[in-house]
């Protein structure tokens, strides 16, 4: 097993937006960083243009702490389903993880220690590898969120904390991909507060 992520047309990766939801966006000391890492992850959905994709939003009780806020950007094949465990992994996820045959799952969003942590050992569990953007994550308190982070690390070679630049370019592997063109042109944004 490689310790890198498969390259985009070699293994099925899916993409797990967590709670990034509008009562939580101004409790999030980062969010603004938060929300363009998401949107970049959107992007490079959108630009691997596969036919087996997945693409997963979840909202965390929505009818108290709303929908998906708006400055995330939500493709429009994306799966968004409510949900009220803290963790990503409900029901109708399980069934897309095996519609869609994924090996790997690259996660985002809030809280690092509550839902993502959670997701990831459920994923874990399932057998998948995971690969969390350190710049992808975050929580209300930064002690949680180091936390989360540094437990989440002793979990074994399976789950990868990472960045999102490097887990994008290790979809392409080289600069001859097709995709790295598409790829490298989003990685070149930048996050200015």
């Amino acid at each position: 097993m490689s310790r890198l992520i498969g390259r985009w047309s070699e293994e099925r990766t899916a993409f797990f937006c967590c709670d990034l939801q509008q009562k939580f966006a101004p409790r999030i000391p980062e969010w603004g960083k938060i929300a363009f890492i998401a949107n970049r992850f959107a992007q490079v959905h959108k630009a691997l243009e596969r036919k087996e994709a997945l693409y997963l939003v979840t909202e965390q009780y929505p009818q108290g702490l709303g929908k998906t806020a708006p400055d995330i950007l939500v493709p429009s094949d994306a799966h968004v389903l409510e949900k009220q465990r803290f963790s990503m992994i409900i029901p109708e996820v399980t069934a897309l993880l095996e519609k869609y045959r994924i090996d790997n799952v690259v996660l985002f969003g809030i809280e690092s220690h509550v839902c993502v942590l959670q997701t990831a050992a459920e994923l874990l569990d399932a057998n998948k590898r995971v690969f969390i953007p350190r710049d992808g994550i975050a929580s209300q308190n930064r002690e949680d969120e180091d936390a989360a982070v540094e437990l989440m690390k002793t979990w074994g070679p399976k789950l990868v904390v990472s960045t999102s630049e490097s887990i994008i370019f290790q979809l392409a592997r080289s600069a001859d991909d097709p995709m790295f063109r598409k790829l490298s042109a989003i990685v070149k944004e930048r996050y200015v507060k």
